[in-house]
């Protein structure tokens, strides 16, 4: 238990610290998302393994080499360029689009509540917004046979939290 709380502690140190700099170098305000973003949702530690980040398309297209540097000065080392996921010391940040979110799962991005805590700036999704993520990726062929029951447990605390 020990581990799984200096993990999620080591998780929020460098989310912060993400956060901050991308407010502050790219002016981005970035939406948290997976099961990081989950588990603060649900004020439930999931033991996350990763941060999944949302940020502008421009960033991780004709911006990506500005967006790659800055991520890098901070002494992360691009592990996939498919998946925009960096690594530094085993902690793990993946990227993606924003505006993913409305063709996806009908969350609008524009629309997310932005959080500030100390002094970085990011967008979070409720659990609505969760539950629909997390239901429509419980569909996708990839998720489907990698984590179907993990995703149906997420599913199950949402809606247990949603009916509280």
């Amino acid at each position: 238990m020990l581990e799984i709380k200096e993990n999620f502690i080591m998780l929020e140190k460098v989310f912060n610290e993400i956060v901050k700099e991308l407010n502050t170098k790219l002016n981005i305000t970035p939406v948290l998302y997976g099961s990081f973003g989950l588990g603060r949702a649900l004020e439930k530690n999931l033991d996350p393994k990763d941060i999944d980040l949302l940020v502008p398309k421009k960033y991780l297209e004709e911006k990506w080499s500005v967006f790659k540097q800055v991520v890098e000065l901070m002494g992360f080392r691009l592990k996939d360029l498919r998946e925009h996921e960096f690594e530094r010391r085993g902690v793990s940040i993946g990227f993606s689009y924003e505006e993913d979110l409305m063709p996806f799962a009908g969350v609008g991005f524009d629309d997310l509540k932005v959080v500030s805590e100390l002094d970085a700036h990011f967008k979070v999704l409720s659990l609505e917004d969760y539950l629909a993520c997390y239901e429509k990726s419980s569909k996708d062929g990839y998720r489907k046979e990698t984590r179907m029951k993990n995703d149906q447990e997420k599913i199950s605390l949402i809606k247990q939290k949603v009916n509280e």
